[in-house]
């Protein structure tokens, strides 16, 4: 069996780490060496985990690409997912594993495993690895003979990728959002993603780390 994986972040290569364990397969970074790894070999599978760059048509149409993707589809589809569902307050989400096709996040679903996204962004990093790993060993393991995928059952509206520039906390944020908001806004733009930062006249201040306390709750009556 002939695999390609493709994967950049930190969370992605330990994912990878783990599933060359059992089964040989060749890393590629970045789209150029993507493409001449494709062009150089055929591959029974693709497999993509923290990816960000369109694959072209014409691959899509000629072989299995499935690809990991950090919502629970076809909630979230698009860029910036983990952000985008942080900042929305969401708490549980999926890793979906799907099969791509040309349009983008909306391919047959695979699999899916749930995930927290509470706490602090190496948290959650480490939970979408878990997941991540979780569906493609199932994945691998049932090759080829995998349950019939199944197609979403909207179809998704895709969410803009946040920009650097989105990371500005505004005078008019700082003071209509509450405590959990704030949170939840410097919190998803920990490291490695661009950190929140507050600037006026006299420079910026930038936010890579904060704690986040709820109230404690009242002592049970005895």
């Amino acid at each position: 069996m002939n695999i390609l994986f493709g994967g950049y972040r930190d969370w992605s290569l330990r994912v990878h780490a783990d599933l060359v364990k059992d089964w040989p397969m060749e890393l590629v970074s970045d789209p150029q060496a993507f493409e001449q790894s494709v062009a150089r070999r055929r591959f029974d599978v693709i497999i993509l985990a923290g990816w960000s760059w369109i694959i072209p048509k014409p691959i899509v149409e000629s072989v299995e690409i499935v690809g990991i993707h950090p919502s629970d589809l076809p909630n979230y589809a698009g860029g910036s997912p983990i952000q985008n569902q942080i900042i929305d307050g969401v708490r549980d989400s999926a890793v979906t594993l799907f099969r791509l096709t040309p349009a983008l996040d909306v391919g047959p679903i695979v699999y899916k495993e749930p995930i927290s996204l509470e706490g602090h962004l190496s948290q959650v990093l480490r939970e979408i690895e878990r997941a991540s790993v979780v569906v493609l060993r199932r994945y691998l393991t049932n090759w080829p003979n995998n349950p019939n995928q199944t197609q979403p059952s909207e179809r998704a509206r895709a969410r803009r990728r946040l920009t650097p520039a989105a990371s500005r906390l505004t005078a008019e944020q700082i003071a209509t959002l509450n405590c959990r908001q704030l949170w939840d806004f410097i919190r998803c733009r920990e490291d490695p993603y661009p950190n929140a930062f507050f600037e006026d006249e006299t420079g910026r201040l930038v936010i890579r780390w904060v704690e986040f306390e709820p109230p404690a709750r009242d002592p049970e009556p005895s």
